[in-house]
């Protein structure tokens, strides 16, 4: 078989950043004259990697270059592991180009390759708006990629709440019950067990439909 006849699927990850923590970080670069730098937390879910939060430390900036005090880094990472937080989910570096093109310059893959950890994603932006991302895998094996971050809402916990609770009370699905599988002549009848927690599933006898 030669090489043109195999189809690849080339699979990038997701990335999503919460609007709100989108609006952060171009109020960081709005309020700043000169080029600005910070990093952010992420969590690794079944729909992508999160943005769930960014910050900002002491830095040294200029219009074209920023450096952050690596000593005020160190005791941010060791205050966070102090207090119970998890100082490997800071997998998330930004910065401006202030008004010039989002891109990344080679100041900025050098500051890339410098990163201590095995992996972390990248993104550049400016006062416009515009931005360039990129995930960078350092170890094992080097790999890196352009990525299209996805910017989306998210949905209050109350709002989640209430919603599930007059679902739960006023949804009838015919022939299920809640977080429940029909059996069928003893066997459970599973149209698609994608998303559901096997080990959480009722079986319940289902009732026989009236033939009309």
């Amino acid at each position: 078989m030669r090489d043109s006849d195999i189809e690849r699927v080339v699979l990038k990850p997701r990335v999503l950043i919460p609007f709100a923590v989108w609006q952060k970080i171009m109020a960081y670069i709005l309020n700043c004259p000169v080029e600005i730098n910070g990093f952010g937390v992420i969590e690794v879910g079944p729909f992508g990697v999160v943005v769930q939060d960014v910050f900002i430390l002491q830095q040294f900036a200029t219009p074209t270059g920023v450096e952050t005090d690596q000593g005020t880094l160190d005791r941010f990472v060791a205050e966070m592991a102090r207090t119970g937080g998890n100082p490997g989910l800071i997998k998330f570096q930004w910065h401006s180009h202030v008004s010039m093109p989002a891109y990344f310059s080679g100041v900025d893959t050098a500051n890339i390759e410098r990163w201590p950890g095995d992996w972390l994603i990248s993104l550049v932006a400016n006062k416009r708006g515009e931005f360039s991302c990129r995930l960078d895998v350092l170890r094992p094996i080097r790999v890196g990629i352009d990525i299209h971050p996805e910017i989306v809402s998210t949905i209050p916990m109350v709002t989640m709440e209430i919603a599930a609770h007059e679902v739960a009370t006023k949804v009838r699905q015919a022939g299920f019950l809640r977080r429940s599988v029909p059996v069928t002549d003893g066997r459970p009848v599973v149209p698609s067990t994608h998303g559901l927690d096997l080990e959480e599933i009722e079986f319940v006898e289902q009732e026989p439909r009236s033939e009309r």
